[in-house]
């Protein structure tokens, strides 16, 4: 598969699964849980996690992807090339 069709479908698997985790209460808090400052409260993740699955946009999760993947191409050919411990 050519490089590009790859980063596409990579690309596209992400979308799909943010749009999934984004669209799930739960799944919104525990990752705005991971991203928000110290003193934050479950009660404020969860108010602002309400209806995040009308405000977050297939666009906004391509966005959030492209960038992830960007980030994994630049990683992973760094690693497999690094010494070891």
């Amino acid at each position: 598969m050519p490089h590009t069709e790859l980063r596409n479908l990579m690309v596209e698997e992400c979308t799909a699964e943010w749009m999934e985790k984004m669209s799930k209460q739960q799944e919104c808090v525990r990752h705005m849980a991971f991203m928000a400052s110290d003193g934050t409260s479950v009660t404020d993740l969860s108010n602002h996690c309400k209806g995040m699955n009308q405000r977050f946009t297939v666009a906004d999760a391509r966005q959030l992807c492209e960038g992830l993947t960007d980030v994994h191409q630049q990683f992973w050919p760094r690693f497999h090339t690094s010494e070891g411990p």
